[in-house]
């Protein structure tokens, strides 16, 4: 049968012969025309355009009047996500060229396609071919379903450098083979330094090279971003401690920290050392300083460009300590009156010992009725003027003393001593007492002296109140309080004839033998009201055996802020004491009485007699008044005061004193203490007054 459409004859309704490449008309049942083109395919109104027409099924691979040489299924080509849906269609070309309606059978090489050409992708990720093929004919045409799918992941950002303990936060997306992104599920790892699961990457400490891995989770894709973990600089360095002082030889660690430029501290950096000056100290690469000779140095320490630095000061060696003291002088027990006239006295004794296998030197004193070796007057005239020389241990001594008053009695007793009386004199014990009473007529007495000035303290300033006067009958009691150290002997209330204030009672300190190192071995204490201004006396007495230290003899009294900020004590000093250049010939007896200051921010002050030198002896009662007056400005005024006497004779004064801030003295105490005790020995105390305004 000839093709209508090529020989001319009438063609069926709305059909019209179609050119590749141009518009084709399709019979449309719902009315009109619709066009498709071969390729560019507008699918969806195609497909339902198609499905719409009711195009009587064929018999035949055919046209209208010409077989069908190929199907075309449209589109040819797509890309669908999973279990996506999607209508495809399919028409038939004739060899001529023209597009016509055919019947088709449909099949997926995976997923699901009806008859009707309605396919559903599959969840895997494989390519599909749908073939359409014309119903009783093996003509087919094919089109191609490509899966959207994850192809690969990419971490964000691909490398980094950090410093050491540094943060950055990554991030991945995923990408699909059609070129899109988006999000994915993934599980961080990193070779050095922590990750978080949601990305936070923190540098370890040490430097390097690192890797972060980002994987897919329940995939097996993955991706890297490479992490340089860089060395902080070192933006200081700190020296500890700062500053120090050393005797030659003597050694100093220091230790320096370096730190970043926030003050945080870098560890694990190398620090050299060095010292501005190795012939005054030196330091090692382990930071030990060992001080060569006196002087300053600059030790400095070095990292990383910066460098830090400590102020040694390499003070000079000590003096070599003081030769042992010398044993204590002989005591005489046979003092006695040997012959007597009217005005002079013969007396006799035993020599001793001047402690260090010589013959003692003596000091021999006499007073009108009972004597008070405190305040008896030496001998000062005949063969008994002191000082007396020794001539040899154990010989029967005698001389004379001249002077004496007709028809009176009189009391003798003498010290033996070694040395140079009122300069260097060590004593021994104070001698039994010898009586004797004149020849000739008696003389009517003289007339009584004019009445003592009022008051027992000569030097106790006009307008003040007594709070404190302890006569020592008893330790405790009248406001006083007492504490000793357990190496030591309980102190004491004893009789002593002596005694030049109150008879009989006096206080005795007790410095056991070996109890203080720096230390006081007892506290006698009375609290009070704080006051700026202050007066205080007493009488003081040391035992003839008194041990001095290389310091002086001790200290006595304390006075005590209200707030713990120092103290000012009482002193016995040498006669060559520091800032003098002294020698060791020069240490112990006799003593003077001054002050020291301890106070912040001044540090420690001495001040030494600046008016007179009352000397003090061992084995004599001395008188001692301190006068106290606080500065009208703490630290600025310049003009508080410390002013002394002894035995009423002005020793100090000094109008020109710092005191610290404070509202004043709380406290006052017989604290005595000496650097050390090698036997037996006692402070004696007569009497004590303490008054304020």
């Amino acid at each position: 049968m000839a093709n209508p459409a090529k020989a001319g004859d009438a063609k069926p309704r709305g059909y019209r012969t179609l050119r590749r490449a141009k518009p084709v008309e399709l019979p449309n049942l719902l009315g009109g025309v619709m066009y498709f083109y071969s390729k560019g395919y507008r699918f969806p109104t195609a497909v339902a355009l198609l499905a719409a027409c009711e195009i009587p099924r064929r018999t035949s691979s055919t046209g209208v009047d010409n077989p069908v040489a190929q199907v075309v299924v449209y589109p040819d080509t797509l890309t669908l996500d999973p279990l996506q849906n999607f209508q495809f269609g399919a028409f038939g070309h004739t060899a001529a060229g023209d597009s016509v309606p055919v019947s088709v059978h449909w099949v997926a090489s995976a997923g699901l396609i009806s008859q009707g050409g309605m396919y559903t992708a599959d969840t895997s990720g494989t390519d599909v071919i749908v073939t359409a093929t014309l119903a009783n004919s093996t003509v087919s045409g094919t089109s191609q379903v490509k899966k959207r799918r994850l192809v690969k992941i990419l971490i964000n950002p691909k490398n980094t450098a950090l410093a050491v303990g540094g943060f950055q936060q990554f991030a991945v997306y995923g990408l699909k083979n059609t070129g899109d992104s988006v999000s994915v599920s993934v599980t961080y790892s990193a070779t050095g330094g922590t990750i978080s699961g949601s990305g936070a990457y923190t540098a370890g400490r040490t430097t390097g090279s690192y890797r972060v891995i980002a994987k897919q989770n329940g995939g097996a894709l993955a991706d890297t971003s490479a992490v340089t973990v860089l060395t902080i600089p070192v933006a200081s360095v700190v020296v500890s401690p700062a500053s120090g002082t050393l005797a030659p030889g003597a050694t100093l660690q220091l230790s320096a920290a370096t730190l970043d430029s926030a003050g945080n501290p870098l560890s694990g950096r190398t620090v050299s050392w060095s010292s501005s000056a190795p012939s005054e100290a030196t330091v090692s690469a382990g930071a030990l300083v060992t001080g060569v000779a006196a002087g300053n140095a600059t030790i400095t320490a070095t990292s990383g460009g910066k460098s830090g630095t400590a102020d040694v000061t390499v003070s000079a060696p000590p003096p070599p300590p003081p030769p042992p003291p010398p044993g204590s002088p002989g005591t005489v027990t046979d003092l006695a009156v040997a012959s007597i006239t009217d005005n002079a006295a013969t007396l006799s004794f035993t020599e001793v010992n001047n402690g260090s296998g010589a013959p003692a030197s003596y000091d021999i004193r006499l007073a009108v009725g009972t004597i008070s070796w405190g305040s008896a007057p030496s001998v000062t005239q005949g063969t008994c003027q002191v000082p007396v020389s020794g001539t040899a241990i154990g010989a029967k001594r005698s001389c004379t003393v001249l002077g004496l008053a007709a028809s009176t009695a009189y009391q003798f007793q003498l010290i033996a001593f070694q040395g140079t009386l009122n300069v260097n004199a060590i004593f021994g014990l104070v001698s039994n007492v010898a009586s004797g009473t004149t020849t000739g007529s008696i003389t009517p007495p003289p007339p009584p002296p004019p009445p003592s000035p009022p008051g027992t303290w000569p030097n106790e300033p006009a307008g003040f109140r007594m709070i404190s006067d302890q006569p020592w009958d008893a330790m405790l009691g009248t406001g006083w309080s007492y504490l000793r150290r357990t190496s030591t002997k309980d102190d004491g209330i004893v009789a002593d004839l002596t005694a030049p204030f109150s008879l009989s009672n006096v206080l005795r300190i007790v410095f056991t033998a070996g109890c203080c190192v720096d230390a006081e071995p007892s506290v006698h204490w009375m609290t009070m009201a704080t006051v700026r201004e202050i007066y205080t006396g007493w009488w003081m007495k040391l035992s003839p055996n008194w041990q001095p230290n290389p310091a002086g003899g001790g200290k006595i009294t304390f006075l005590w802020t209200n707030n713990s900020t120092g103290q000012v004590y009482t002193n016995l000093y040498h006669p060559c004491a520091y800032p003098e250049s002294c020698g060791p010939d020069v240490q112990g007896p006799p003593y003077k009485i001054g002050a020291n200051t301890e106070w912040g921010p001044y540090g420690q002050k001495i001040w030494y007699p600046n008016v007179t030198t009352t000397w003090v002896n061992p084995g004599e009662w001395h008188r001692i008044e301190f006068y106290y007056r606080w500065e009208t400005t703490p630290g600025s005024s310049g003009d508080g005061i410390i002013r002394w006497w002894v035995d009423g004779v002005l020793n100090g004064n000094y109008t020109n004193v710092h005191y610290p801030n404070a509202a004043g003295f709380s406290q006052f105490d017989f604290e005595p203490t000496k650097q050390s005790v090698s036997s037996e020995q006692y402070m004696y105390i007569d009497h004590t007054y303490v008054s304020v305004p």
